[in-house]
């Protein structure tokens, strides 16, 4: 089970539905959407909750190293190994 989601941003969810728009405009056939259903409703939002969690955790270990690149945490580690 591969656990690392597809990175979604603003912009992909805005160009899709861009591209939705208008491919919704001129279907004719009524036949463009395909759903996904899951015989397992329960191991998927399992596999969805873990997903979300995924990023969660990136979005944490990002902001932290942001954080450990900043003058005030090099300053306050400074301070900390000078007294």
């Amino acid at each position: 089970m591969n656990m690392r989601p597809t990175l979604i941003t603003k912009k992909t969810i805005y160009r899709n539905r861009f591209a939705e728009f208008w491919g919704n405009l001129f279907n004719i056939s009524g036949q463009m959407h395909e759903y996904e259903i899951s015989e397992n409703p329960s191991k998927s939002d399992a596999e969805a909750l873990a997903n979300d969690w995924y990023n969660v955790g990136n979005d944490l270990r990002t902001a932290m190293d942001k954080y450990k690149e900043s003058a005030e945490y090099k300053a306050a580690k400074f301070s900390k190994t000078n007294n």
